[in-house]
């Protein structure tokens, strides 16, 4: 493996008369998509006052977003400041052909909008930093090829989860993983994990869904609606264990999701 252009050994092959049978090896230069930001040019940066979801405080920064009619594609590198100034809210991007997004330098994000990446079937990978609390109603639906984080390791300030976040998304060559919801998170919206069609093919979707964790227990106080975790026709969610919430919404959650858990609904 060589780092830099330099170090390969460039061969013009016209200049090569073979007396027998030769190899030749490709080289491909590694580098880091860290290195540097995607051109600045191509997104719009908007001074906004971030308003938190559950509790109404805000916080001044700014949104990123794509700029004009540029449609992106492949891997995106995006500042987490500009002019000194923390990028706190992130979105516009449904309708772009991104496969990777990351965050150079230590992220401040807060939000993944609404509808941030909605319908962006090439989307792969999403750096979450450790400071994200919200990830907006439909922020990632129908991502049909985006790996899931895990979450809990992820976006441990994670507080609320949209409407449909992630509605009809995901990606898994197998079913039945893990699902392992923080627990940060106060809010759990409406079909926010339903209809995962592409996680794996057949059987269980998730294998296991954790809120909250032993030793840290959930902080969740509120449920969109009973279809958070609907499936396709002839798929359904294996087992489901709370950890520390309060009686009313182990109630809540053991009668409205019975229909989807063919495991165990176990509340710790």
């Amino acid at each position: 493996i060589v780092t830099t252009e330099g170090a390969a050994k460039i061969v013009t092959l016209e200049n090569i008369i073979a007396s027998a049978n030769m190899e030749f090896y490709a080289v491909f230069i590694k580098e880091s998509v860290y290195d540097a930001t995607s051109d600045l040019s191509w997104f719009s940066f908007e001074d906004i006052s971030w308003t938190h979801p559950l509790d109404g405080s805000s916080r001044p920064g700014l949104r990123v977003s794509p700029k004009g009619n540029r449609i992106l594609s492949g891997k995106v590198t995006l500042p987490t400041e500009y002019n000194g100034v923390p990028v706190v809210s992130c979105g516009g991007f449904s309708g772009h052909n991104i496969t990777h997004l990351f965050w150079k330098g230590t992220a401040q994000l807060l939000s993944y909008e609404s509808q941030a990446f909605g319908s962006v079937e090439t989307l792969k990978h999403v750096e979450m930093p450790k400071t994200l609390v919200s990830i907006g109603e439909s922020s990632f639906s129908a991502c049909t090829n985006l790996a899931l984080p895990d979450f809990a390791v992820e976006t441990p300030n994670l507080e609320y989860i949209g409407n449909y976040a992630y509605s009809g998304g995901g990606y898994s060559a197998s079913g039945g993983i893990t699902l392992n919801i923080p627990s940060s998170v106060k809010y759990l919206g409406y079909g926010s994990f339903s209809y995962m069609r592409k996680i794996g093919n057949s059987g269980h979707v998730f294998g296991q869904v954790n809120i909250g964790s032993e030793g840290s227990p959930s902080q969740l106080v509120e449920i969109g609606a009973a279809e958070n975790f609907e499936t396709n026709t002839g798929r359904t969610q294996g087992n489901l264990t709370t950890y520390g919430l309060d009686s009313a919404l182990q109630n809540v959650i053991s009668t409205w999701w019975a229909g989807y858990f063919k495991g165990t609904i176990t509340h710790k």
